[in-house]
C-alpha cells in the first residue's frame, strides 16, 4: 500500500456508503412492516403487489450486501478494512479528541489495536447469523441448490433467519462505523439517511388520496368527480 493514510480513508468511505444504503433499505422494509399493521393495512393493500416486489428485492439486497460487508473472504469488506488499519496503524494515523489537552491527537498504536480487536470480536460474535446468511446466499439468493429448489422448506430449516437477528447484526455494524468514523474523520456520524421522499411519504400520499376518494363531503356536497384525479391527464377546473 503506497499511501495508507489516504487509501485507507478512501476505503473506509466506500464501505461506509455501502452500509448507509443497506441500512436505508432496511429502514424502508421496517416502514412497510409498520404500515402492514391492521390500522394502516388498507393503504398498503392499494399497492400490495408492488410492495411485495419491493420487500422481495430489498430483503435479498440487504442479505447479500450485508454478507459482503462482514465476510472475511471478500477482497474488500469491513473485516478486511479493520485488518488493514491494524497492519498500517502508524501510517494511517487514527485520531481522537483529548478533553485534557483540548485538541485532537493521534491514538497510540496499542490503544487503537485494542479498539480494532474489539470491533473484530463484535463481528465474530454474530458469526451464527452471518453463516446463515451465507448459506442462503450460496443455496438460494445468488446460486441454486437443487435440494432446496425441490424442497423450499429446507431453506428455513437449514438457514433460519428472523428480523431481530438481522437488526442486531446491522446495529453491530452501525456501532463499529460510528466509532471508527470518530477516529478516521474526527467527527460524529449518523447511519440514517433522512429523506422526505422515502416510502413513508409515498404511503402517506396513497392514504390521503384514498381518504379524498372516499370522503362524501367532496363526492356528494361539492359534486366533484374524484375519478378524474386518477386519470393520466388531468385538467384543472377554473373558478
Amino acid at each position: 500500500m503506497e499511501n495508507p493514510h489516504k487509501q485507507l480513508r478512501e476505503y473506509f468511505e466506500n464501505i461506509m456508503f455501502d452500509f448507509l444504503y443497506i441500512n436505508a433499505l432496511y429502514e424502508q422494509v421496517k416502514t412497510i412492516y409498520k404500515w402492514n399493521e391492521a390500522k394502516e393495512k388498507k393503504t398498503l393493500d392499494t399497492g400490495s403487489f408492488f410492495f411485495r416486489l419491493v420487500l422481495f428485492s430489498f430483503i435479498r439486497t440487504i442479505l447479500i450486501d450485508t454478507y459482503k460487508l462482514v465476510s472475511p473472504k471478500e477482497d474488500k469488506s469491513l473485516v478486511d478494512w479493520l485488518n488493514q488499519v491494524k497492519v498500517h496503524t502508524e501510517a494511517f494515523k487514527p485520531v481522537q479528541y483529548s478533553p485534557r489537552h483540548n485538541k485532537t491527537q493521534i491514538i497510540s498504536k496499542k490503544e487503537y489495536h485494542e479498539i480494532v480487536d474489539r470491533h473484530i470480536e463484535q463481528i465474530i460474535s454474530k458469526q451464527l447469523i452471518i453463516d446463515r446468511i451465507k448459506g442462503r446466499r450460496n443455496t438460494f439468493l445468488a446460486h441454486r441448490d437443487s435440494e432446496i429448489f425441490n424442497n423450499s422448506q429446507l431453506l428455513e430449516e437449514l438457514y433460519p433467519i428472523n428480523d431481530s437477528e438481522i437488526e442486531e447484526l446491522l446495529k453491530t455494524i452501525s456501532e463499529i462505523f460510528k466509532e471508527q468514523h470518530l477516529y478516521v474523520c474526527d467527527s460524529a456520524f449518523d447511519v440514517r439517511i433522512n429523506s422526505g421522499t422515502d416510502i413513508e411519504t409515498v404511503l402517506r400520499f396513497i392514504r390521503a388520496a384514498t381518504r379524498f376518494r372516499e370522503d362524501e363531503r367532496i363526492t356528494k356536497e361539492l359534486k366533484v368527480n374524484v375519478y378524474e384525479y386518477f386519470l393520466p391527464h388531468f385538467k384543472k377546473a377554473k373558478i
